[in-house]
């Protein structure tokens, strides 16, 4: 077995102009498949529409227009949000741990926009209320000890929410509860000894008006002059507020059931749900004679509810949306929605797109039409990936079990397989199934699959990656190198080549007589970036490297595609941009020496997985699958260029040398270039490796020989294939 060794050799030509404080560039965003959130927190209904916000996935908003078919029509991912409220066509949202204050316009529902982020370190936040000119939420300042050491309260003036100004904050004496309600003049807020009541005196800030004692709240809301407010004693109340000074309780209601949650008023009826399931209705069309009307047990445990009219939604703690029809003696549950669970992987196989949802199952739908797609079928097994072969899905799952589908009948049984252990990547080509594992491959007989017949074990100290089989081989993607294995005689699987590289291989895609190889970092490294190195197979004993891309804003890349001249990549962006945390990036490759980014599109969700079909790139990511166009990207005009040697050394001086050495050469365009220093017999004894991307012209390496012997050495620059070597002589 030999070991084939290239060089540092990296191209990358940028065709485009390139701005990354852009979001995207030549490819359009289509529409979302469906969307799923996590961990549902609070919910709010304005119009014909709902706005659910979770702890981990920002916010859905869901069309509402038919209570018996709701259905996803906005979604805007990228922060966590435990509290949202919706005024005028923007919604305004809190994060508990991180702080996250957000202002989205919602004008349009189908595409929300964040318009504002504040981030608050170090404190938790609590109550927020938005409406009337005014946002504000109380925050919490943790000490070391566990302890909550600071209380205040945050406010922006939101007359204009596009400019909103942040007023400043106040400082509290009492801890803050989690509710908090206002009107265009008062803030209101409980706290442990009752109520406060504070003025706003807009630009002046905040002001006491007094505490209003002897009442602890659950949950308050407000009308005109009339404060609504259930107490922890599961009481209703009426506080009429007309003298802010001298604040005077109306009336008050005694509820059913225990612990009371929330309150929710529309129009002449309140809704305070006690517990996890029972509802109280109570008429409030005279003030200061409130009616309990009705009291109602729901079959389902409520998290939060929202009403609107003779609608009102509920979110569940098993992540689900309920939609209920109510009136003054009951309520009907008429549609649920499932929050589903994270998108895995997806793969698309014609008209169909079959799609991982983990514990929310297996999807087939038909997508012939991207803008209309057609659920067929679900499988209840937790699918993380998924391999389709004709008519049969072969898939791996999250407790480390393999199932054949036969997903032609839609109401077929998942077979389980007898194969076990932490499975890698796998495939299913010449009738047999390829398994990877971290440090081995077996090979399996669908026929007789209770024991491998074929066995690869990889060297001590590999790790796998990813697996890609082609034509009798299969390629590995490990750390630092990609494996070529013979399986031409499955049971006796062998390997004839390793190619060296830089990093870990994440991925592998052949077309043709051509392998890309994506050649990632563990994490960010400003010494790399990862690339995809192109090398021709034509000879698969001895693959020939042929040119390379790098994605210079990615710190890795997850997975990549080709189809004819055109490479599809996946990668995790370096920062944290509020574009997106991942990137898709189609790459011209008609040329492998000049490869040209064409087009590109952050992914806020975090992209996991995708496929290409024709036109339109299909992305699995952490809350929703994406379409995307690439079209334009696809069109792009290239302009043919005469060619040009890659690089030309110019000279090496002073020669000989005492300290340090100077190599100067010309580029013909901007590209990474390898360099290293040899000793007399061949072997490395320093790399001059540049630490990004050098420009078109002439350019400097530079050698310190500080501690080296006397002596002749080597000086080696090379670039896809083309190696310049000069002598030099070190004399001390």
């Amino acid at each position: 077995m030999k070991r084939l060794t290239i060089a540092v050799i990296i191209l990358m030509t940028i065709m485009l102009n390139i701005s990354y404080g852009q979001n995207s560039q030549n490819i359009s965003h289509v529409k979302w498949l469906y969307s799923f959130w996590d961990n549902p927190q609070q919910v709010e209904l304005q119009g014909d529409y709902a706005y659910l916000c979770t702890s981990r996935s920002g916010f859905q908003i869901i069309d509402m227009s038919n209570p018996n078919d709701p259905f996803v029509t906005g979604h805007l991912s990228g922060f966590g949000a435990t509290d949202i409220d919706v005024e005028n066509n923007f919604a305004y949202t809190t994060g508990r741990e991180r702080g996250d204050i957000g202002i989205s316009d919602v004008s349009d529902p189908t595409t929300p926009e964040l318009i504002s982020m504040r981030r608050v370190d170090n404190y938790w936040t609590g109550g927020m209320t938005a409406g009337h000119g005014w946002f504000f939420n109380s925050c919490y300042l943790e000490s070391g000890d566990g302890w909550f050491s600071a209380y205040l309260i945050r406010m922006w003036d939101i007359t204009d929410p596009r400019g909103a100004r942040y007023m400043g904050e106040d400082d509290r004496q009492e801890q803050l509860m989690n509710k908090m309600c206002n009107n265009s003049e008062l803030l209101f807020y409980p706290v442990a000894m009752g109520l406060e009541v504070v003025e706003l005196a807009a630009p002046h800030g905040m002001g006491d008006i007094t505490i209003y004692g002897g009442i602890q709240l659950a949950d308050l809301s407000v009308i005109d002059n009339h404060l609504l407010g259930v107490t922890i004693y599961n009481n209703f109340n009426v506080i009429d507020f007309s003298d802010p000074e001298r604040p005077e309780r109306e009336s008050s209601v005694e509820l059913n059931g225990e612990e009371p949650m929330q309150l929710f008023h529309d129009l002449n009826t309140v809704i305070v749900k006690s517990g996890s399931s029972i509802l109280n209705f109570v008429d409030i069309s005279d003030m200061d004679n409130p009616a309990h009307i009705n009291t109602w047990e729901s079959d389902n445990n409520l998290k939060q509810i929202a009403i609107l009219d003779t609608t009102f939604v509920a979110t569940t703690e098993n992540g689900e949306l309920l939609v209920f029809d109510w009136d003054q003696d009951s309520a009907e549950l008429t549609a649920t929605i499932d929050g589903r669970g994270n998108a895995l992987d997806i793969t698309i196989d014609g008209d169909f797109g079959y799609m991982c949802l983990g514990e929310s199952g297996f999807w087939k739908t038909d997508i012939s039409d991207p803008e209309n797609p057609e659920e067929l079928a679900v499988w209840d097994i937790n699918v993380v990936k998924c391999y389709i072969f004709n008519e049969a899905a072969f898939v791996s799952t999250m407790d480390n079990r393999f199932y054949a589908i036969d997903t032609g009948d839609l109401e077929s049984e998942p077979q389980l397989l007898p194969i076990e252990g932490d499975i890698i990547d796998f495939e299913y080509a010449n009738s047999l199934y390829y398994v990877l594992y971290s440090n081995w491959m077996n090979i399996f007989d669908p026929q007789n699959m209770d024991e491998a017949i074929g066995v690869y074990r990889m060297p001590q100290g590999s790790e796998a990656f990813s697996l890609t089989y082609e034509m009798g081989l299969v390629y590995i993607g490990d750390k630092d190198r990609f494996r070529i294995i013979d399986v031409s005689d499955p049971e006796h699987p062998r390997e004839f080549d390793v190619v060296g590289t830089r990093c870990r291989v994440t991925d592998i895609s052949v077309s043709g007589n051509n392998l890309f190889a994506a050649d990632s970092p563990e994490r960010f490294n400003s010494y790399y970036y990862p690339s995809v190195w192109q090398y021709n197979i034509e000879d698969p004993t001895n693959p020939q490297f042929v040119g390379c891309y790098v994605s210079e804003n990615c710190e890795k890349i997850s997975s990549i595609k080709v189809e004819d001249d055109f490479l599809f990549v996946l990668g995790h962006i370096r920062d944290s941009a509020p574009g997106g945390n991942t990137q898709i990036e189609v790459v011209n490759i008609s040329n492998p020496r000049r490869m040209s980014l064409l087009g590109w599109q952050r992914i806020p969700q975090g992209g996991l997985n995708f496929d290409v079909v024709g036109e339109y790139i299909y992305v699995a990511n952490n809350w929703n699958f994406d379409i995307y166009d690439c079209s334009q990207s696809l069109n792009v005009e290239m302009h043919q260029e005469r060619v040009v040697d890659d690089f030309t050394v110019l000279q090496t001086y002073p020669n000989p040398f005492n300290s340090t050495v100077k190599i100067e050469f010309s580029l013909a365009y901007d590209q990474f270039v390898g360099g290293s220093i040899l000793d007399v017999k061949g072997r490395q004894v320093a790399d001059l490796t540049s630490s990004g991307i050098m420009s078109q012209g002439k350019n400097t390496l530079m050698w310190d020989a500080e501690g080296y012997p006397s002596g002749i050495y080597i000086i080696k620059v090379n670039l896809n294939g083309i190696t310049k070597v000069n002598q030099i002589l070190l004399q001390k």
